[in-house]
């Protein structure tokens, strides 16, 4: 059967309408026929009125920067490359909060006996460490990073040692949620066959800012798990890390052979994230039992360590390249200069930010090459390809923005 177009106003009511009456339905078998009639007790056990105060203001923050700083309202916006970290010179987020409680769970205390059992110092002590990882992130993760995806990977590595199981159900509802949005936006949707550059999903993974995130979370809930007593399932750790990985591909370990090509190391990747899953897990051990009987050194002691090494080689490597200072020079005669940026077109350009670093011996094998709209900043020693040639190609123009918090 064919849709004419007269007829896709009917359809999009039609479908909408389906959707609604199968919400209303879905609603009354979970309220009718369930066996738990708790559905909001836990929350309000934990968190003042049921409500994760803590994550709600780090989302009104990130909002505030994104739409009026960054000019997100803006057809033309965000923008994005004064944002990056170029130099020195959500669900994951509620169960964070959930498991951190704006009450204390200790048996015995009671809520505003100190500053601690304080539910209002502990909500402001939760944001205070989101804006402390995310500055930690943009100081000491290498590579020009931008965003809250560090702060959101600190979310889940907190998230999958405190409260595993329900970390997996996230993962699994988030889909049915933005399936949910999706439907809601478009209930009827027309769709055309059209040529397109699609660049693979892995190769926009910032997987350095990732791993720091996640390193980050993991410590801090295993701390608070050692200080609290009460040690998660093992195997229930191991599972939601994995899963958690995978799902998030953070076994993408990727390089670039140029603009629009890369090299997919997917089994180095994927073992990397099992060995990292067991890690996580064995963190979890009490600190009093020992590696191997006899032995005064504990398995959980031994993997706190190895990823507390790795968040250390990560930092001190992101440090490194961070530091290092280089005047971009591709375009300075014939391109577009906007204050301190310039934009233009070149073919067959050393990325220039990735070789700064010079790395003895292997350098030769980490410059690449590429070709498109590059821009380029010596204030903030910024090197961006922002269009590719073959991109450019296809739709015959390209929109740079460009700018600054002022």
């Amino acid at each position: 059967m064919v849709v004419g177009t007269e007829l896709e106003p009917v359809f999009e009511l039609a479908s909408f309408g389906a959707l609604l009456v199968a919400l209303v339905l879905s609603g009354l078998v979970l309220t009718r026929f369930s066996q738990d009639d708790r559905l909001l007790s836990p929350l309000r056990e934990r968190l003042v009125l049921g409500v994760p105060w803590g994550t709600m203001i780090v989302m009104a923050l990130v909002y505030a920067i994104y739409l009026y700083v960054q000019g997100g309202e803006e057809w033309s916006g965000p923008i994005v490359v004064g944002f990056r970290s170029w130099s020195l010179w959500y669900p994951q987020g509620i169960l964070s909060e959930y498991a951190f409680s704006h009450y204390p769970q200790q048996c015995g205390s009671q809520s505003f006996g100190s500053w601690r059992a304080n539910p209002f110092a502990r909500i402001g002590v939760f944001v205070v460490g989101v804006v402390l990882v995310g500055l930690a992130g943009a100081l000491l993760v290498p590579g020009a990073v931008i965003g809250f995806s560090g702060v959101v990977f600190a979310f889940a590595g907190f998230a999958v040692v405190t409260r595993p199981i329900t970390t997996v159900l996230a993962i699994v509802g988030i889909q049915v949620v933005s399936l949910l949005r999706r439907a809601f936006i478009a209930p009827f949707e027309v769709a055309v066959t059209e040529p397109t550059v699609v660049t693979p999903s892995w190769a926009n993974t910032a997987l350095q800012g990732h791993l720091f995130g996640l390193l980050v979370g993991v410590i801090l809930a295993a701390l608070l798990v050692q200080s609290r007593g009460d040690w998660p399932r093992l195997r229930s750790i191991w599972f939601a890390a994995l899963v958690f990985a995978v799902s998030r591909s953070m076994h993408a370990l990727y390089w670039y052979r140029g603009a629009d090509e890369f090299v997919f190391f997917r089994a180095i990747g994927t073992a990397g994230v099992l060995v990292m899953a067991s890690l996580i897990a064995l963190t979890v051990l009490s600190w009093e039992e020992p590696f191997w009987e006899g032995s005064d050194i504990s398995a959980g002691h031994v993997a706190l360590g190895l990823l507390v090494a790795v968040l250390c080689a990560l930092s001190l490597v992101g440090v490194g390249y961070n530091l290092v200072s280089f005047t971009p020079d591709q375009g300075a005669d014939d391109g577009i200069e906007v204050r301190d940026y310039t934009v233009t077109y070149a073919e067959d350009v050393e990325n220039e930010y990735i070789s700064a670093f010079d790395v003895p011996v292997v350098r030769e094998s980490l410059s690449v090459n590429m070709s498109g709209v590059i821009v380029t900043s010596g204030e903030r020693n910024a090197w961006a390809l922002d269009t590719s040639k073959e991109r450019l190609a296809q739709y015959g123009g390209s929109l740079v923005v460009v700018g600054d918090a002022t």
